[in-house]
């Protein structure tokens, strides 16, 4: 049996956490990426716990190439009790071509989580009409659909025998265990060309090893959430132009020398954590700002000394 080889459809790993009230809405981003040459018609849907606080697109067209942040409403009634985290399952699936014999649907999975906070009214503590308040989480690895927490992509094939449809569904990861701590590093990883370069191994190790203490987990998740705005606009870039991708290598090797230090220290403990956190901020301060600022104050200086 021979299967086609596609990787048409991804997304940016990464966890998905949404923290509400009842009566609140919240929105949050689901980044998906193509990698097709022509425009790919996306289908959009959602199901299990929670699915139907959801408001969201259901048909995305991504361009050829592109990244595409899909927009997702989360609207909490107010009448929920909260005090429960729900994780619905998220798809975009890119239907095959029609008209052979063989088709590929290609299925994305991400299943956020939505943890809604006790309603402070107390009429509506106990209310019954949302029954799995009082369920315990769903993990991941228990939905219908949730083969794997981070990206699958689904290739179903599909063949005509007989006007009945045979369905072998394949499924294969397109993320690695690394990806599976955190988000993946996509301005380092389009500038190095591999997931697997040294300097994208070292920004890995640094997020998943060292920030591993509250402090270090709660920087890192408000560092996403402003990272992910942009970069895949910047890795997209960096794809169209060799120039650009080589300024970005050079902008950023401050940075890794510095984090690189952070592998040959012991951190034990928050106060650490954070000693070493500013020690760092402060030291790529002085390389990024405080001395070209000096260069130029100097250079500046310099020249005036010639003309005058």
């Amino acid at each position: 049996m021979f299967f086609l080889d596609s990787f048409a459809l991804q997304q940016v790993a990464g966890k998905i956490t949404v923290d509400a009230k009842p009566g609140e809405t919240k929105t949050f981003g689901w980044t998906l990426i193509s990698d097709n040459d022509v425009p790919t018609n996306i289908k959009i849907s959602a199901e299990g716990k929670g699915s139907e606080f959801l408001s969201f697109s259901s048909d995305q067209i991504l361009e050829p190439r592109d990244t595409k942040i899909i927009e997702f409403t989360v609207t909490i009634p107010n009448d929920h009790p909260g005090g429960v985290e729900l994780t619905p399952s998220l798809f975009a699936t890119e239907f095959g071509e029609k008209g052979g014999n063989t088709v590929l649907n290609i299925q994305m999975l991400k299943i956020p989580s939505i943890i809604i906070a006790s309603n402070d009214n107390p009429e509506f503590k106990s209310n019954t009409k949302y029954d799995y308040a009082s369920v315990e989480p769903e993990s991941e690895t228990d939905s219908e659909h949730a083969i794997d927490p981070e990206p699958i992509a689904d290739k179903t094939e599909q063949k005509e025998a007989g006007g009945m449809q045979i369905s072998s569904p394949v499924q294969t990861t397109s993320s690695s265990t690394d990806e599976k701590k955190g988000g993946g590093c996509l301005i380092a990883t389009a500038a190095y060309g591999t997931e697997l370069a040294p300097q994208v191994q070292l920004l890995r190790e640094t997020r998943d090893n060292v920030l591993s203490t509250s402090s270090g987990k709660s920087f890192m998740a408000g560092f996403n959430d402003f990272y992910y705005s942009f970069s895949p606009t910047i890795a997209d870039w960096e794809r169209q132009s060799p120039l650009f991708k080589e300024v970005v290598k050079v902008t950023i090797t401050p940075l890794l020398s510095t984090l690189s230090i952070l592998n040959y220290v012991n951190i034990d403990s928050e106060q650490e954590m954070l000693g070493y956190g500013m020690g760092i901020i402060v030291l790529n301060a002085g390389m990024y700002f405080v001395a070209p600022a000096i260069a130029i104050l100097k250079i500046n200086k310099k020249i005036r000394q010639v003309y005058c």
